[in-house]
């Protein structure tokens, strides 16, 4: 990779790291969040601060940078056991 991207790369991880320090460090509040939850407010916290200049990561980025960060979902089971239903 290119200093120019780990740069770019370096800079869009450190706007989800500065959303999670506002919203959950500062508030001393749990990230206990499902994960289309977080992102949800990642996105509304993205458009408050920086309005439509830019564009907030896609789900899947976020997710990503999330696992860079070392934040990485727990799988949870959805709908009934016994018709084997997958994890999410």
């Amino acid at each position: 990779m290119s200093k120019t991207k780990l740069m770019m790369i370096s800079r869009d991880v450190n706007l989800i790291h500065e959303f999670i320090k506002q919203k959950y460090l500062h508030n001393s509040l749990n990230i206990d969040e499902s994960s289309s939850n977080l992102y949800i407010y990642y996105r509304d916290w993205f458009q408050y601060n920086f309005s439509t200049r830019k564009k907030p990561f896609i789900v899947q980025e976020f997710t990503h940078a999330m696992a860079e960060l070392g934040i990485k979902p727990k799988p949870k089971r959805v709908g009934d056991r016994s018709k084997n239903k997958r994890l999410q």
